[in-house]
């Protein structure tokens, strides 16, 4: 009898940067006739998957033991269930390849796709989310070590209801609010500062649509990569192993945030903000927030929501990362996604890669889209009702086909590493440059040799 075993908590909107995969015992999947599947879910994406499995179980003939756990808890699990018994199919994000692939956990996908599956009817750079040369991950050249299970980007999105509050401000100091911004063309660095500073502390937030507002959050993680990559920081090169933090660009950025959070405004806090920053978002009373992910379609059309006997609507829509020049081409976005991996020891080993392949039917990308669940994946969906539905949130669809496409999306140099302590260094010891106890460029002074040395000890020569 097949068996389902749920830990299911709030899905949280964070991201979680590579796990070592030098610890997994190599020990076997499923035995014969059975595989063992582990994945990432949300309330809603388990029910699916369950059903899903459940009419593969019928169409294959075979027991497909599946547990799904939530975000925080997925590689805690996965750790765990790989000292034991590794998954014959599991989820997988890009930045986990390298290890995973050095240990020797992955089977290579590449042949089974292309003699069993065609991919004629997907995106053109579908099969290259996960596709590993040895060096890159994401590229167009390598091996296919995951079935790619969805896009994803996480960026900088708005609350449409508060921006609406502030359009008549907004004017008054010359811009466009961002859902007014021309085709081509996205905010400066200095546009962007003055709409934060007009809109901080207007009083359109709340509840009641009287309360101040605050601008924006602080960004953290890849949030502050992004930003950095924005005004025009390269903090990796990849073919060198050189990390090039001590950059005008990374300090530009970095004196940009800190000037924002000390032009404090009428509600007490500077317009760029790191106090309950998400309470704030939920509150509908933060204008911009900085880790809003396109997993959480489902919430990008208006809805209300009883929290604490107060009802809240919110209307959520993305926005291109400000640039210097202003020019929508010159924006850099991030782009991730989740993976569905097969286990390269796998007692079905062939079994194991047509459940995994099995999501990429076109007619099942396409539901997991109508779903919420996933961006278009199918080039019939991306090219006609994604764009013209009113089904699909949030509205700035294009930008975010051009996110996923590559136009403007790349792939984080974070993806490329082994470790990313080098990084987690820099940004998790930045508070000293938003209370001040440190300016932007003695703290980079500061960090830049510890960080070379870091990904020198454990990104060169060690696998």
């Amino acid at each position: 009898m097949r068996k389902f075993k749920k830990l299911m908590t709030l899905l949280l909107c964070a991201s979680t940067l590579s796990a070592s995969a030098g610890m997994f015992s190599a020990c076997g999947g499923g035995g014969s006739g059975e595989i063992s599947v582990m994945m990432l879910v949300n309330d809603g994406s388990d029910i699916w998957y369950e059903e899903k499995f459940e009419a593969l179980e019928q169409e294959l003939g075979v027991t497909i033991d599946y547990v799904g756990y939530a975000f925080q808890d997925y590689d805690n699990q996965l750790r765990l269930a790989m000292q034991d018994r590794v998954p014959d199919v599991f989820y997988i994000r890009p930045n986990q390849i390298k290890n995973f692939v050095a240990d020797g956990l992955l089977a290579d996908l590449t042949g089974y796709i292309a003699e069993n599956v065609d991919s004629s009817a997907l995106l053109d750079n579908f099969n290259d989310a996960f596709r590993y040369d040895g060096t890159d991950v994401g590229g167009s050249e390598g091996q296919i070590y995951a079935v790619n299970g969805g896009y994803s980007y996480q960026g900088l999105a708005y609350n449409k209801i508060l921006i609406d509050g502030c359009r008549e401000a907004i004017h008054d100091v010359g811009l466009s609010a961002p859902d007014e911004l021309q085709e081509g063309e996205t905010y400066t660095w200095d546009e962007f500062a003055l709409l934060l500073d007009t809109i901080n502390g207007m009083p359109v937030g709340g509840a009641n649509g009287e309360d101040p507002i605050g601008a924006m959050d602080m960004p953290t993680g890849n949030m502050l990569l992004q930003m950095m990559m924005n005004f025009g920081a390269n903090i990796l090169d990849t073919s060198t192993g050189t990390v090039n933090i001590d950059t005008p660009q990374v300090q530009a950025c970095l004196d940009y945030l800190v000037e924002a959070q000390n032009d404090r405004g009428s509600n007490g806090i500077g317009y760029i903000s790191s106090d309950n920053t998400f309470t704030q978002w939920k509150g509908n009373l933060l204008a911009f927030y900085t880790a809003s992910g396109s997993w959480e379609m489902e919430k990008y059309g208006e809805y209300e929501e009883i929290e604490s006997g107060t009802l809240q609507d919110v209307n959520v829509d993305f926005m291109p990362w400000p640039t210097e020049t202003g020019n929508y081409a010159d924006t850099r976005a991030l782009v991730g996604g989740a993976g569905y991996a097969v286990y390269s020891g796998s007692e079905n080993l062939e079994l194991a890669m047509q459940v995994a392949t099995y999501f990429m039917t076109p007619d099942i990308l396409d539901e997991m889209c109508y779903e919420g669940m996933a961006l278009p994946m199918t080039k019939e969906l991306a090219e006609g009702a994604y764009l013209t539905d009113d089904k699909f949130h949030p509205d700035n669809k294009q930008f975010l086909l051009d996110v996923i496409s590559g136009e403007i999306g790349e792939v984080s140099p974070l993806n490329n590493c082994y470790s990313v302590e080098w990084y987690d260094n820099f940004a998790n010891n930045i508070d000293a440059v938003w209370n001040g106890s440190t300016s932007a460029a003695d703290y980079i002074k500061e960090v830049a040799p510890r960080m070379q040395e870091l990904y020198d000890m454990y990104n060169k020569n060690v696998r």
